[in-house]
């Protein structure tokens, strides 16, 4: 799915600023009238179950510590309209104190192609395959979600990435297994895409149904002013 940031919002909703609640994609989805829901990123299954990573919208914290593991930043909702209104950043290119106080929203996963473009190695579990759900942009700005609910592992999803007719920059691994979710919702379309197989913890293909999710992003179009 390519979104360009220009024309849509980019929300991140957790179940710590909304009563404590998980919810399923379609679930958020209506209560927060997003067209596209996707996952925020992995979670902890501790108390309120928050983000691995930093994750801090507005005035609310999710999670406010940074992970020193992590180095893709998703920010969102610029102070200064002259920034772009999302994007993804790479932490070992773009200093954490350079972008900690310019926009209102952020949350932290893990990188897939730096920068510049190049792969990560995924030297620890190299062999580890899985359903997934990506966030990348390419050198233009745009946006692009990527579902697969057949399971590969992360070489051979950067490898696929590579081969696109685009030339992807900056990517966060977002989720995997039955958790990972892409629900869109539009005047004539309704895509429904959840995940299911995990090698040796999840190595099965019957989901059939959203599992609840406690962070998610919810892509909206922008309301453009008439003034």
């Amino acid at each position: 799915v390519k979104v360009d940031p220009s024309k849509y919002d980019f929300n991140f909703f957790t179940a710590t600023e909304y009563d404590k609640k998980l919810r399923t994609a379609e679930e958020w989805a209506g209560e927060f009238n997003a067209e596209i829901i996707i996952n925020a990123g992995m979670y902890s299954l501790k108390k309120n179950h928050p983000n691995k990573g930093y994750l801090k919208n507005y005035d609310h914290y999710n999670n406010q510590t940074i992970s020193g593991y992590y180095n893709a930043m998703m920010v969102s909702h610029p102070k200064d309209t002259l920034l772009p209104s999302f994007q993804i950043v790479d932490l070992t290119c773009t200093p954490w104190d350079s972008i900690k106080n310019r926009y209102h929203s952020y949350c932290q996963g893990m990188r897939m192609f730096d920068c510049n473009g190049n792969p990560m190695a995924f030297n620890k579990r190299p062999d580890q395959s899985c359903s997934m759900i990506l966030l990348s942009t390419d050198i233009n700005g745009m946006i692009y979600i990527v579902f697969t609910r057949s399971p590969y592992t992360h070489r051979t999803m950067l490898k696929f990435l590579k081969s696109f007719p685009f030339e992807l920059r900056q990517t966060v691994y977002l989720e995997g297994g039955p958790e990972a979710s892409l629900y869109v919702k539009t005047e004539n379309r309704e895509i429904r895409k959840f995940g299911c197989y995990v090698s040796t913890t999840w190595e099965r293909d019957d989901n059939d149904h959203f599992w609840e999710l406690p962070n998610v992003i919810g892509i909206s179009k922008k309301v453009i002013s008439n003034k």
